[in-house]
């Protein structure tokens, strides 16, 4: 039994493992994540999930983007209205100037992200499409910012 507030691994890797159809290396992505993490949004007992995280560009140490580095919705509930938007909307209510995350070009959820981001952009010679949405205006430098954390963040999926 867990005490509140307590993650149980087990139950957000399965989560994590059943929406994406992969298998995360927990070791690498805690390893990645320590030290790290802005929020965490679990819906219900686990069929939902986003996990933030502050990433630093290496062109401004002093700056931190909160990433939504992981979106989870478990495989049975995916396309269903509910759990993903209550999820996204959490974040929004605790991201509401800047969020930031990438999806592979080919991910059939983009066109669920297109309708939730103020901007996307194909990172030129990689797999990856940058999202971004919040209050915040963004500039040239923060464009810049945002490719270089999206290009630099090494996937934690075992191959």
């Amino acid at each position: 039994m867990h005490e509140e507030g307590e993650i149980d691994l087990n139950k957000l890797k399965f989560l994590i493992d059943d929406s994406f159809k992969r298998n995360l290396n927990m070791d690498h992505y805690l390893d990645r994540i320590n030290g790290k993490v802005a929020g965490l949004i679990i819906a219900g007992d686990y069929e939902g999930g986003a996990i933030i995280t502050w990433e630093t560009p290496v062109s401004d140490p002093s700056r931190s983007i909160p990433y939504l580095d992981k979106f989870a919705v478990l495989k049975k509930l995916q396309g269903i209205p509910g759990i993903a938007d209550i999820v996204f909307k959490a974040m929004l209510v605790n991201f509401t100037d800047e969020l930031l995350w990438r999806s592979r070009a080919n991910n059939p959820v983009n066109k669920w992200y297109f309708e939730r981001s103020l901007v996307n952009y194909c990172i030129p010679g990689t797999q990856w499409r940058l999202f971004y949405t919040g209050k915040h205006r963004i500039n040239e430098k923060d464009l810049v910012d945002y490719v270089e954390v999206c290009k630099n963040i090494v996937p934690s999926f075992d191959i």
